[in-house]
């Protein structure tokens, strides 16, 4: 009889796994089928409601992608409050802009890889196109300081915080990684790092600077170079970060 209880719950026990694994498997199905949807509308625009336009580019996405990521886009597509809400039409202004007021222009790649990351997750892989215009399968990477520097400051204006972290981790990898050590370095990437992590970035927000100051720190042959000497000139929060970095390395060194 006790055997045969026990052969009942084992019976049980992996009916249940079962029941988990593919309840489990669904889900994981269901969320892929659902991720492909989302991808496959970045392509369509019969169904957009929504216009960005942005340094000669025009972007026809979709209010409840845009909106469900972004604060910004939340608050400025509200029929009720902005005219652009009204309109479905908002149009992003950049340096070559004519403006009298030069302060919160955007980059337009940066605002490219934002819409890219809204719909895909991502922001470093984009389909290569051929002279025709037609996509190809070759996907080209677009990892740099300076890119993941602008997508970051981009992504604390317009309020996606997932956009934010992904940009800084990648910001990290390159600053911290395996090219930096080996010198496979692009020293004018770097500078103009500098420049938008320094000016374009809340004071506030350190997640950049830190790791800038870390890799400049640990390849003073990078601070001599004339290029990252200039970048650090124009933006006097960059010295002063150096300053403080190397102060708290000081003390840690002192303390072991």
């Amino acid at each position: 009889m006790a055997m045969c209880l026990k052969d009942a719950r084992d019976d049980a026990v992996i009916g249940r796994r079962h029941a988990i694994e593919a309840f489990v498997t669904c889900i994981f199905e269901e969320c892929s089928n659902t991720d492909r949807a989302v991808k496959s509308l970045h392509e369509e625009e019969e169904y957009a409601d929504l216009t960005i336009e942005c340094g000669g580019r025009t972007y026809r996405v979709h209010k409840a992608i845009v909106c469900g990521q972004s604060d910004w886009f939340q608050a400025a597509c509200r029929k009720d409050t902005f005219k652009e809400g009204r309109e479905s039409t908002i149009v992003l202004k950049t340096s070559s802009d004519p403006a009298e007021d030069q302060t919160g222009l955007d980059d337009p790649e940066a605002i490219r890889h934002m819409v890219h990351y809204l719909y895909h997750g991502d922001y470093n892989n984009f389909p290569k196109r051929n002279k025709e215009g037609d996509k190809v399968t070759t996907l080209e990477a677009d990892r740099t300081l300076a890119t993941s520097a602008s997508v970051f400051a981009t992504a604390i204006k317009y309020g996606i915080e997932d956009l934010r972290h992904l940009a800084s981790a990648y910001y990290s990898e390159i600053a911290c990684g395996p090219k930096i050590k080996q010198q496979v370095i692009n020293v004018e990437d770097i500078a103009q790092a500098i420049r938008t992590a320094h000016s374009a970035i809340p004071p506030d927000v350190k997640d950049l600077r830190e790791a800038t100051s870390k890799m400049l720190l640990g390849h003073p042959t990078l601070i001599h170079d004339e290029r990252v000497t200039a970048a650090i000139e124009e933006t006097p929060r960059a010295a002063f970060e150096l300053l403080l970095e190397s102060h708290n390395l000081q003390q840690q060194v002192a303390k072991r």
